[in-house]
C-alpha cells in the first residue's frame, strides 16, 4: 500500500507561512519545519502557501 505525505525541504528559510494556515497544527518549528505525519490531514494548504515551493508531496510504501 502506497501513503502520501508531504515534506518540508531542507532548504526551508523558516517564514511560518506554513505553520499558519495548517487547520490541524501539525507542522512545528524548526531548521527545516518539520510536519507530523500522523496528525496531517493532506488538505495541501501548507503545499500552495510555501512560496518558494519547499513543500513537496511525496509517495511511501
Amino acid at each position: 500500500m502506497q501513503n502520501k505525505h508531504y515534506r518540508i525541504d531542507a532548504r526551508c528559510n523558516g517564514c511560518g507561512a506554513c505553520k499558519k494556515v495548517c487547520p490541524v497544527h501539525c507542522i512545528s518549528r524548526g531548521n527545516p519545519y518539520s510536519i507530523n505525519q500522523i496528525k496531517c490531514i493532506r488538505c495541501g494548504r501548507c503545499v500552495s502557501r510555501c512560496w518558494r515551493k519547499y513543500i513537496k508531496e511525496e509517495t511511501v510504501q
